[in-house]
């Protein structure tokens, strides 16, 4: 495998500022349709809205447990 594909596979990717800027972004503009349309959209685009609404609200919940639990270490004290 590539080096570039080994790093779209890995955690690097998951914790890319860009992505991770993209990723809120896409949860503002989902968010905002979905409250502002919530009674004209088709009840497809509904579950699919919240599918992915969910999908990030999952993965903003993985970085705060990321950053909680591997944030902390502060190793052993003299």
């Amino acid at each position: 495998m590539s080096n570039q594909f080994y790093n779209l596979l890995s955690f690097n990717f998951l914790f890319n500022p860009i992505f991770l800027f993209i990723a809120i972004i896409v949860f503002v503009i989902l968010s905002i349709v979905f409250w502002t349309k919530r009674k004209r959209l088709s009840e497809k685009y509904k579950v699919l809205l919240i599918l992915i609404l969910s999908v990030l609200i999952i993965y903003f919940m993985f970085l705060v447990w990321a950053i909680v639990g591997f944030g902390s270490n502060h190793g052993p004290k003299p």
